[in-house]
């Protein structure tokens, strides 16, 4: 694979639906506006480009690229958020990890709660339950590795800090090395945990059977 230039440099339409848009998002922009800056988000472009009534259904992180789902109008909006609740759901995701996961494949269970400054951590009175499953694709001569994951949950960091926990912090997640180090003997040193503008995570498949949409991305 062609680690090189995995992703577009702008957003596209990958397919559309009578109540619904995918959009493939590049790393680096936010899917809404942030707060304090003047960010043309991802939303605010499409709005430009002809496309109204948007209403988001989840978000990938600012430095996450890949497939985002969008709802058109309010009552689309409400019936796709239920619908991510049902247990036949799909969401997959490609990473590039600083080393290989260790074992080769498996799940993490480990609870999330809120950090500091924007960060989750693992763990705490408030954590939320949360649920990995991983295999490795392959690890390269350098001793990275191509990972695939899907979880059956939706916290935010959730992949970062579960494959940090194993040793496989992702490529560019600086805030997450620490986790590594700590949990699993990630060699180190941990770079400053400034937020990451991008890092080596794409969501490439949402499927919800129960609205008919079944949406994936080839990677690379």
């Amino acid at each position: 694979m062609d680690w090189t230039a995995p992703e577009p440099a702008t957003w596209f339409v990958l397919a559309e639906g009578e109540n619904w848009l995918a959009v493939i998002k590049p790393r680096g922009l936010s899917t809404v506006p942030a707060r304090n800056t003047d960010e043309v988000s991802l939303i605010i472009q499409l709005e430009q480009a002809g496309y109204s009534d948007l209403r988001t259904t989840g978000r990938l992180d600012r430095a996450v690229g890949g497939i985002v789902l969008f709802a058109i109008g309010p009552d689309a909006q409400r019936k796709i958020s239920k619908a991510w609740h049902r247990p036949e759901n799909r969401k997959r995701y490609r990473a590039r990890t600083l080393a290989a996961p260790f074992p080769a494949s498996g799940a993490v269970t480990l609870p999330i709660a809120r950090g500091r400054k924007g960060s989750m951590k693992l763990g705490g009175d408030d954590a939320r339950a949360a649920r990995t499953d991983y295999r490795i694709i392959e690890v390269f001569a350098n001793g990275w590795a191509d990972v695939e994951a899907t979880i059956a949950t939706g916290r935010r960091h959730q992949i970062r800090l579960h494959l940090a926990s194993l040793g496989a912090p992702i490529a560019g997640d600086t805030y997450y090395m620490r986790t590594a180090e700590v949990l699993a003997g990630f060699p180190g040193p941990t770079p400053p945990p400034e937020p990451p503008d991008k890092i080596d995570l794409w969501c490439v498949e949402l499927t919800l059977p129960s609205q008919d949409i079944a949406l994936t991305w080839q990677l690379g």
